[in-house]
């Protein structure tokens, strides 16, 4: 094992894992599939339930960038600022690409 694969294998360890962060945002992106719903069925908002849903995608990208800041704290040292910007614009592609089709 040579003195690079050594230290990728270190850069990559994983941290421990919130299960309850990912039911979180299950139930945010739920809330705003179903306020979207609601709205073809209730014009009027003082009729829906779920009126301020709009406010769990707020909530999706606060809990995702904590997820991703917590993954992220002790290796953007170790990896450097260009590999890790190489490896959310690879990311990024993918699901622009993915997106697009």
């Amino acid at each position: 094992m040579n003195i690079r694969t050594m230290q990728e294998s270190n850069i990559l360890k994983t941290k421990q894992h919130f299960e309850i962060l990912d039911g979180l945002r299950g139930v945010a992106a739920l809330a705003v599939v179903v306020f979207h719903f609601m709205e073809i069925v209730y014009s009027d908002y003082s009729k829906n339930f779920i009126a301020h849903g709009f406010l769990a995608v707020d909530f999706f990208f606060c809990l995702s960038g904590f997820v991703i800041g917590y993954a992220y704290d002790d290796r953007i040292g170790k990896m450097g600022l260009t590999e890790f910007l190489n490896r959310e614009l690879s990311d990024c592609t993918l699901w622009l690409f993915w997106a697009r089709y």
